[in-house]
Formats: C-alpha cells, sequence, structure tokens
C-alpha cells in the first residue's frame, strides 16, 4: 500500500523529510543559483502522440552543454508536460534529443521559465499543430515541431532575456529550493495514465495548497519538479 496512490489505492501517502536522514550533509543552493521550468506541448494533430522512446534534453549553460536526461517518455495529445531544473547560471540554449527508434514526437509549443517565461517556439497552427509528411505527404515547414523516427533527432531552441514580457525576478537570498522527484515502478498496473497527482508541503505547521505534480507517468519514468 505504501506504493501506490489513486483508484483502488490509498488516495493520500505522507513523507517525513529530516536532515538527520541525509547521507551528506544538506546542500545549501548558492544564492546565484538559477531555477528554470521547460514546458512542451504536444499537438493535437494527427500522429503527434508518442509513446516509444524516451525524448532527452541538455542545456547550455556557461558555454558548455549539460549531459542529456530523460525529460518525457509517452506523450499524449494535447499533453503539456513541465519539469523544473536548477543551474548555477542561466541556460542559453535548450536541446530536445531522440533517436529513430522512438516515435515521432508531434508538439506546437516550447517554452521556458527562468523568472520569466520565454516562448522559444510555438506553431501558428496552434494546438492543432503541423502534420507530418506521414500524415499529409504535401505538409511543409513541419520539421521544427517534430522530433524523432522520420524526423529530426534533435532541435535547440534559443532563452534569451529579451524575448522576455516581463523582467526576471531573483529569488529572495533566504528562499530554500527543494527537488522533489518520483519513480513509477515497472511493475504490472503501476503506470497511470488519468488523473493528476498532488503535492503539498508541511511548512511551519502549515500544509502548503496542493499543486499538481504530474498527470500521466508510464513505467519506469521519473517525475521530478
Amino acid at each position: 500500500r505504501p506504493y501506490w496512490l489513486g483508484s483502488l489505492s490509498d488516495t493520500q501517502h505522507t513523507y517525513d523529510y529530516d536532515d538527520r536522514n541525509c547521507t551528506l550533509a544538506p546542500t545549501v543552493p548558492a544564492p546565484s543559483e538559477t531555477y528554470c521550468e521547460l514546458t512542451v506541448a504536444t499537438s493535437r494533430g494527427r500522429q503527434a502522440r508518442s509513446m516509444v522512446g524516451d525524448k532527452l534534453v541538455q542545456f547550455r549553460v556557461a558555454g558548455e552543454w549539460t549531459p542529456p536526461q530523460v525529460f518525457s517518455t509517452e506523450n499524449r495529445y494535447g499533453e503539456i508536460i513541465t519539469k523544473g531544473y536548477a543551474f548555477t547560471q542561466q541556460p542559453t540554449y535548450v536541446r530536445l534529443l531522440a533517436d529513430n527508434n522512438t516515435n515521432a514526437w508531434g508538439f506546437w509549443k516550447v517554452s521556458m521559465k527562468c523568472g520569466c517565461d520565454v516562448v522559444m517556439l510555438e506553431d501558428p497552427n496552434g494546438v492543432s499543430g503541423t502534420r507530418h509528411p506521414d500524415a499529409d505527404k504535401d505538409s511543409v515547414g513541419w520539421e521544427p515541431y517534430w522530433l524523432g523516427k522520420d524526423s529530426p533527432l534533435n532541435q535547440t531552441f534559443e532563452y534569451n532575456d529579451r524575448m522576455c514580457t516581463d523582467a526576471p525576478t531573483p529569488a529572495p537570498l533566504s528562499e530554500t529550493f527543494c527537488q522533489l522527484e518520483a519513480r513509477t515502478s515497472r511493475a504490472r498496473l503501476a503506470r497511470s495514465h488519468s488523473g493528476p497527482k498532488f503535492a503539498s508541503f508541511l511548512v511551519n505547521g502549515e500544509w502548503t495548497t496542493p499543486a499538481e505534480f504530474f498527470t500521466n507517468t508510464g513505467y519506469g519514468d521519473i517525475e521530478t519538479a
């Protein structure tokens, strides 16, 4: 029971976070640390969903690319995925990667928030997206909106403060940054594809307002926020 949540299972679980459980002394984020949230919206166009293969992400920070890490595995029509990352400096580029064994993934919007939102890619067709040639042989200008099999295997986007609609708001120096991670098991029925999962934190004796942690998760997926 401690390992299941939702229908036919417990509807909530509570976990104790105590610095005394750390294997190493807690690391306090440097005041200059930058926290960013990357959001990618899958289109509703034909064949836009991708249910096979990891989609990876890496960031260019201080002139160097970070090691690729899994951003998503299963992407459903119209699904919006947001994940958070911490950096020593603000990234200047974002790159999504896949291989030719990964089902082609069609997205219509890519944005990142590092104090302010920057839309790095937006399809003029909106959530309907631009069709892949496999679905429409006459499709033109489709390449920027697809990743994976029979498509570009990487897409690179620029992040620049000058694209912000509002000036970035620096985090207070006293702010504590925490990253919550949940790993879906590979046991039968462990994946969950309906209903949002929420997280709430006990801070100074009060529970924070529940916030959506994730909605869909596939076997073996790692959800981080």
